[in-house]
């Protein structure tokens, strides 16, 4: 107690104070980006500015706000889903758009027919919207129109990955097509030579051919087996043929 006569502040007083003006380590601030509601706390210590807590404290409700509300995008908009088709006793989510997962829109094959050493070629454009049925179709219905050209004969096909079209070479079964904004058109539609319930051919192929060349986008509405009518819409920007 003798050096504190002489103005000195006693041992006591400054054995459990802490530093004032205390600085954030580089080991704190690490820990503030990764997870700074389980390291924000640590602030609240004496000898951290003000400023530093009120970072802290933005930075951490920004993290919380972005786990709380992962589908929001860097533009802030939630990626559109649909709600359409029938229901009974509640409204069930029957399509989704989704981006195509050929990068070019069109993907391009050929093979040889071995039997008439004939080249076939063929333009295949996955659709930007998937359906969902019910039971024993449930999960998901993904579509691909197709082109085939086989010497002078061209096939326009529309396949289903699982599901039953409705369509049997009848003069009355038809499907609608809508390209770009012009008016909806009727097209004749028939099933495949095995069967295939999967399966359409649409036509006249000449026409829908002069169509897909000159259009952007395009809505085809037909109908399936307890499910009713559906669309389903491709980006046919870009086709070769």
């Amino acid at each position: 107690m003798v050096a504190s006569s002489f103005g000195q502040r006693p041992s006591y007083v400054t054995a459990g104070a802490s530093p004032e003006g205390r600085r954030v380590s580089v080991l704190l601030f690490i820990g503030l980006v990764l997870a700074p509601w389980a390291f924000g706390w640590l602030l609240l210590r004496p000898g951290y500015s003000l400023l530093a807590r009120v970072l802290a404290l933005i930075w951490g409700m920004l993290v919380v706000m972005g786990a709380l509300h992962p589908h929001v995008g860097v533009s802030g908009q939630s990626s559109p889903s649909t709600l359409s088709g029938p229901s009974s006793g509640s409204r069930t989510l029957s399509s989704i758009p989704v981006s195509s997962p050929y990068a070019s829109g069109w993907d391009y094959s050929s093979r040889v027919d071995q039997m008439r050493n004939q080249a076939i070629t063929y333009a295949s454009l996955v659709s930007d919207t998937i359906l969902y049925f019910d039971f024993p179709y449930d999960g998901g219905t993904t579509f691909t129109l197709t082109l085939r050209k086989s010497g002078d004969n061209t096939d326009v096909m529309l396949i289903a990955s699982k599901g039953q079209f409705t369509c049997f070479d009848s003069s009355e079964d038809r499907v609608q097509m809508k390209f770009d904004e012009g008016e909806v058109l009727h097209y004749s539609c028939g099933r495949s030579a095995d069967g295939s319930s999967n399966v359409i051919f649409l036509g006249p192929e000449d026409m829908i051919l002069r169509k897909l060349k000159a259009s952007h986008h395009l809505t085809i509405e037909a109908q399936f087996y307890q499910e009713g009518s559906r669309q389903i819409d491709f980006s046919t920007e870009g086709l070769r043929w």
